[in-house]
């Protein structure tokens, strides 16, 4: 995330598409944009795993303090299994790594939770 981002300013979110910087995405200003621009990332990074994108008041973000960067593991019930530290310097892989393999484990036979309000900070 680049510096007008950070707060909260319309700009020029760079994303590394296909290697070597190729292209810039505008902040999104609905979540058509959002959407597409989170389309072309799936894409141009040839992404495989499950993405979900915020809405536009970034409400999930601000629950979870997901900025800058987070590594989160999310049961198939729905629940928050792990939630790290800010990154990049926060990373604790080994940690996720642990919490991804812990829930894999877990049976696929679990439901959602019932309260799928995110936890407040």
């Amino acid at each position: 995330m680049d510096e007008a981002d950070r707060h909260g300013r319309m700009g020029i979110r760079k994303v590394e598409v296909g290697g070597g910087g190729k292209g810039a995405i505008n902040q999104p200003k609905s979540e058509e944009e959002r959407h597409a621009a989170a389309q072309r990332c799936v894409d141009g990074l040839e992404l495989t795993l499950p993405t979900v994108i915020d809405s536009m008041d970034n409400a999930i973000n601000h629950a979870y303090g997901a900025w800058p960067d987070r590594l989160f593991v999310i049961g198939v019930d729905g629940i928050l299994r792990f939630q790290g530290e800010p990154g990049p310097k926060g990373f604790d892989v080994e940690a996720w790594d642990a919490a991804i393999k812990q829930v894999l484990q877990e049976p696929l036979t679990a439901t959602p939770a019932e309260d799928d309000t995110p936890p407040t900070q």
